[in-house]
């Protein structure tokens, strides 16, 4: 199962550019399997897919400052952001991007990935990457290694 989540143009940038190395949620997806799962990134205000990653690692726990120092600078978004996002959470999962793939002529979420509207925070599809891929232009990013 796959998982497809919303983010701005901006965040989505900073992925592909390897600022961005890890995605901050308050929310785990019980389907999200390591080395299973793809995560679809819908662009905010679109139906437009022009990412997919790969999860390889998620770390989590509630010391907000700890973990920010964890992701060493490569969260995408400022220190301030962060703990106003964080602020009331009991628990703060990080996931670790590996793999990205930049989709150059953006996949559509009712037409590609079968899902009627766009995700909140995040929601499944059982729509296969390769399957995606296979009638569209795409450049497979190299895998980052965070530790």
């Amino acid at each position: 199962m796959n998982i497809v989540i919303t983010l701005p143009q901006e965040l989505i940038t900073k992925i592909l550019l390897g600022e961005k190395r890890y995605e901050i949620r308050k929310a785990l997806p019980k389907l999200l399997h390591l080395d299973e799962s793809w995560v679809y990134v819908v662009k905010k205000g679109t139906s437009e897919v022009p990412l997919a990653f790969k999860v390889d690692n998620i770390l989590y726990g509630n010391m907000y400052l700890q973990l920010w120092k964890s992701m060493h600078g490569k969260a995408g978004i400022p220190l301030e952001w962060y703990i106003r996002y964080v602020k009331n959470a009991k628990r703060i999962y990080i996931w670790c991007i590996s793999k990205r793939i930049y989709i150059k002529e953006p996949l559509d979420v009712k037409k590609d990935l079968r899902i009627e509207k766009n995700p909140q925070q995040y929601t499944y599809t059982d729509v296969d990457i390769e399957d995606c891929l296979s009638n569209h232009d795409y450049q497979v990013y190299a895998i980052f290694q965070n530790k």
